[in-house]
């Protein structure tokens, strides 16, 4: 049983991190879209290593916006369908 709650606290910790990182890009994506899409790929990556499934999609889903905005459509295209 100890084991099982010492997993969910870790994912927690994980899930609590790529969000600040998805929050901290979002802030900041007018001032500095590099650091925000580079924030972005971190929180993709953390996400993809612990399989947290939900934060791959929504990473994918930012990552297509910021192509978008660079004028980017096919890789924005190519991440929202991976998303």
């Amino acid at each position: 049983m100890k084991n099982n709650s010492l997993a969910k606290k870790k994912s927690t910790n994980k899930e609590k991190q790529v969000e600040n990182l998805l929050d901290d890009a979002y802030k900041i994506r007018v001032s500095d879209l590099s650091k925000s899409i580079s924030l972005t790929h971190k929180a993709l990556a953390i996400s993809r290593k612990e399989n947290l499934l939900a934060f791959v999609g929504k990473s994918l889903s930012i990552l297509a916006l910021y192509e978008m905005m660079l004028d980017n459509h096919k890789e924005s295209l190519r991440m929202t369908h991976d998303a």
